[in-house]
């Protein structure tokens, strides 16, 4: 695995092949909405794998409010991630006073 998932809470809901192949699909995911900070893209991976996670098990205890905070989180860094990347400076528009 790339990055390193500290909810155990949820990481203990999957076996190593199961989040690995969560991970994959996150960087996939990432990738095709043009996330190319690392801290960005890392931040988005992490949160796109705990709503997975989160998603499968939702009728277990406090996964649902697991669930509404990573979701908001995902939600977020797609944003900044778009607004901050390096590739995205140079193409905002700027506003004349």
């Amino acid at each position: 695995m790339l990055y390193t998932y500290e909810d155990s809470f949820l990481i203990k809901k999957v076996d190593d092949v199961e989040l690995q192949s969560l991970e994959d699909k996150a960087i996939q995911e990432a990738d095709k909405l043009g996330i190319t900070d690392e801290l960005y893209k890392e931040q988005f991976v992490k949160a796109k794998v705990y709503t997975q996670i989160a998603i499968r098990h939702i009728e277990a205890d406090g996964m649902k409010e697991k669930y509404d905070a990573y979701k908001v989180q995902l939600d977020e860094t797609y944003k900044k991630a778009k607004t901050n990347s390096p590739s995205n400076i140079s193409s905002m528009s700027i506003a004349r006073g």
